[in-house]
């Protein structure tokens, strides 16, 4: 079943759409070949159906959660304060799930964006960027 978007929506279930469709009127196939999916979760040759019921209790544990607000914006500038980079300040880019953050790092003269857990990063002060 497919949700609509509001301000309040959050991904509870990352990566995962749920979409409501007639296996017998509805033309699954080409969601395949849309941007983004990866594969749709079957069983045999058909996709796998989703109770109502279990859909509409997501929503509630959605709906029951308190919204946080993000610890950073992209842009920012931020400090690696665990693991091999420590100490290395770095440009947030974002969210890597709830747990990791995507940051820009200058490395031996080129731009990568790596993967880094939440808790080893660290917002710089704005006295520290000047």
């Amino acid at each position: 079943m497919a949700r609509t978007q509001a301000p309040s929506d959050r991904c509870l279930v990352p990566g995962y759409l749920f979409i409501r469709l007639d296996c017998i009127h509805d033309n699954w196939l080409p969601i395949r070949s849309t941007r983004g999916v990866i594969q749709i979760v079957r069983f045999n040759d058909f996709p796998l159906p989703v109770a109502d019921g279990i859909i509409e209790q997501i929503r509630r544990r959605m709906e029951s959660q308190p919204i946080r607000e993000p610890y950073l914006t992209s842009g920012e500038r931020v400090v690696i304060t665990d693991g091999s980079f420590s100490g290395i300040e770095a440009i947030f880019v974002a969210s890597d799930g709830d747990e990791r953050v995507m940051l820009l790092l200058n490395i031996l003269q080129s731009e990568r964006t790596l993967s880094f857990p939440i808790d080893s990063v660290r917002k710089l002060d704005r006295k520290s960027c000047a």
